[in-house]
């Protein structure tokens, strides 16, 4: 399942920019400790960015605990570059948060963090259950067992 960095369920915190670069919006920042946070059902989740040389470091958190640092920097301009993702989670939910660090590599020329969009692993689309029960089951059969003896 696909997350965009539009959707509603995205929590910005901190001061945010939007750009578009090959009919593509990506979310960046370079103010630290501005951060993006997102509560997901799954077994992980992949974060997607744009690399180039205005780039920094991004700390990713994983359910409240420091996962790792990502360098965001390249020397070629990449739109939605898979930079992050764990596939080893619990079955459940899970809070992503992506942090801008505040820091680069020496030959950056900025420590901004971008975000394109969020993949999540393992989840399902839909959160309602539509399994039928036994009772619900027991009717469905009755009904067509009618409809047949007409």
């Amino acid at each position: 399942m696909i997350i965009e960095n539009n959707n509603e369920a995205l929590n910005y915190v901190g001061e945010f920019e939007t750009f578009t670069k090959e009919n593509k919006k990506i979310v960046s920042s370079n103010v630290k400790d501005s951060y993006i946070e997102f509560n997901f059902t799954g077994t992980g989740i992949k974060y997607y960015a744009h690399t180039n040389v205005w780039r920094g470091v991004a700390t990713i958190y994983i359910d409240g605990e420091e996962i790792d640092n990502v360098d965001l920097y390249s020397q070629n301009e990449t739109i939605n570059v898979l930079v992050f993702e764990t596939n080893n989670l619990n079955v459940g939910e899970h809070t992503i948060k992506i942090k801008v660090k505040g820091d680069k590599r020496e030959v950056s020329k900025d420590c901004k963090v971008t975000f394109s969009y969020f993949e999540i692993v393992g989840a399902t689309e839909t959160t309602e259950d539509t399994r039928l029960d036994l009772t619900e089951l027991k009717a469905i059969v009755d009904e067509l067992k009618a409809i047949i003896a007409e």
